[in-house]
């Protein structure tokens, strides 16, 4: 079975300054594997419900690749945030149309904290910086899940691309914590309560520690 979902894309500036659209093809690569077709929607357009209309799509995947607006962060450093306003436009209002429909978001990386702090929750900028080497990006770790979900386990390995984070207490009400870094007091998954919303905080489209628990749990949220 094939399902159709849609994806928003990073922006990227050439040495001119111009603004494109940009989209990672191991994401394309890897949901097409799972028997996922992606449509990406565009930063820059101006009539978006036009160009939904012409397609028949099943969710919204929100991929890894930028930052979320920093009025939603704590930052006790300088950073040089990577934030457009055009995605943010463009991703409340994927965000916004898919709870109307009811349809499944999945939220990866960077989309995980888009979608927390969409509800009302905040983030922790650059947690690597007064934290020990372990916390570093590209190093694998271990996660415990909290809640029970598709009858996966309790323990698990995942990769680890993210500066910024979530701490327990910064995770938007509506939300349930599913999983948290073992040795770290940052949340690694969420779910929401009442709607079919789940953010991760890895890269299931990158090299993985355990493959097949990636699978599981994307092709079990969108029933294929």
């Amino acid at each position: 079975m094939l399902i159709n979902l849609l994806i928003s894309q990073k922006v990227i500036k050439d040495k001119h300054g111009q603004k494109s659209d940009c989209l990672e093809s191991n994401y394309v690569t890897y949901f097409n594997s799972l028997g996922i077709n992606l449509y990406p929607v565009s930063n820059f357009l101006d009539d978006l419900d036009a160009y939904l209309d012409g397609i028949e799509y099943q969710g919204l995947i929100l991929p890894g690749g930028g930052d979320v607006n920093p009025r939603y962060c704590e930052l006790n450093n300088d950073y040089d945030f990577n934030f457009h306003h055009e995605k943010e436009r463009v991703e409340n209002f994927l965000i916004t149309k898919m709870i109307s429909l009811k349809r499944p978001v999945l939220g990866i990386c960077y989309g995980m904290q888009q979608l927390n702090v969409f509800f009302g929750g905040r983030i922790s900028a650059d947690i690597h910086r007064n934290e020990s080497h372990i916390r570093k990006p590209k190093r694998n770790h271990p996660i415990h899940l909290k809640k029970d979900l598709f009858g996966l386990q309790k323990e698990y390995e995942v990769n680890h691309f993210h500066d910024h984070g979530i701490r327990t207490n910064q995770v938007a009400k509506c939300f349930d914590i599913l999983a948290i870094d073992k040795n770290f007091d940052v949340v690694e998954a969420i779910v929401h309560r009442d709607l079919p919303i789940i953010g991760i905080q890895w890269h299931t489209e990158r090299k993985s520690p355990d493959a097949e628990f990636n699978r599981r749990l994307i092709t079990r949220f969108f029933n294929l």
